[in-house]
């Protein structure tokens, strides 16, 4: 099998790589880890050298660099990570059991926010693992009981395993997507018959990007990535997908309309008021669960522009164009 990592330049890498190769120590001579940079100095050549690493250089999207390396690749069980998560030492193990299924073709699990996170990270996590905040993809970011078996947009690639010959049936990852290029291939892969698993004890920790820009500016590429997708694959669409761009709509058209006409006055308040509701009532949750007073005042304005920024990227695509 073979461990597939992404990177610019390999700045603060380490971490990574001495966590997957100690998570594949079992397999001794079995895995390969294979890195695609950008570009590479000498400090990250000695690391690749330390770990054993198959180093590959390009430059390009994120999706055409995981099928360049699948290209080169004689392992018949690909696993992806980024390099900014560190995984847990029976990670892999975890992963590869299912795959004495057959019919099993892809495997992943959640990747968690670092407990050494800040408190704008773990605001990040919360609203990802909620479900007003990440709906069915809310179980990446979050431990279930036990496997399950899935659609795919509950995996993501900083954490999954895939059997190489279903990949290929399919004809790898998308090159005109990303974000989401996962949501497609698993689509793909599903249509086809195969079974996709989620598990849980195959566990990642991956940093988050803080809120509020860095975080809003991720979200905006997921909104615009997911209409992007359901322009290539219509029958994927969900109409839960539209909520956050009704809301970019709904929230200043709702109020200019409620100005004239009471019945949709009433109708505009009850639903705003139902909204903020719903944040209030999750934010609460999430600060009492986690013992963090302080997220409380991060998470409500946090939720709005999570839920407004998707809206707007997945707008962008829909009627700007998705390029």
């Amino acid at each position: 099998m073979e461990v597939i990592i992404l990177t610019i330049n390999g700045e603060d890498i380490e971490p990574c790589l001495s966590s997957v190769k100690a998570s594949g120590l079992f397999l001794e001579d079995k895995l390969k880890i294979t890195l695609v940079a950008d570009f590479a100095d000498e400090k990250l050549k000695q690391l690749c050298c330390k770990y054993n690493v198959n180093l590959l250089m390009l430059k390009a999207i994120p999706s055409v660099k995981r099928n360049f390396a699948v290209e080169k690749s004689e392992a018949e069980i690909l696993v992806f990570c980024d390099d900014d998560v560190v995984v847990q030492p029976d990670w892999l193990k975890h992963l590869l059991t299912h795959f004495n299924d057959a019919d099993v073709a892809v495997v992943g699990g959640p990747n968690l926010t670092p407990p050494n996170s800040n408190l704008r990270e773990k605001c990040s996590g919360y609203i990802f693992a909620s479900l007003l905040g990440g709906g069915s993809m809310s179980v990446r970011y979050k431990v279930v009981p036990k496997a399950i078996s899935v659609k795919g947009e509950e995996l993501i690639l900083c954490n999954m395993a895939i059997r190489k010959s279903a990949f290929k049936e399919v004809g790898g990852f998308p090159e005109n997507l990303y974000p989401g290029e996962e949501n497609f291939l698993c689509w793909k892969i599903r249509e086809k018959g195969y079974k996709l698993i989620y598990e849980p004890n195959a566990i990642v920790w991956h940093r988050r990007r803080p809120l509020f820009i860095p975080h809003l500016r991720q979200v905006f590429h997921y909104g615009f990535g997911r209409a992007k997708m359901i322009k290539m694959i219509p029958r994927s669409f969900k109409p839960i997908y539209l909520f956050p761009a009704l809301l970019v709509i709904g929230l200043p058209l709702g109020f200019i309309l409620a100005v004239f006409n009471s019945v949709i006055r009433l109708a505009y308040l009850l639903t705003v008021f139902s909204y903020f509701g719903a944040i209030l009532a999750s934010s609460i949750h999430i600060a009492l669960t986690n013992r963090s007073f302080k997220s409380f005042f991060l998470l409500i304005p946090g939720f709005i522009l999570h839920h407004l920024s998707y809206g707007v990227g997945f707008l962008t695509c829909l009627i700007g164009g998705d390029k």
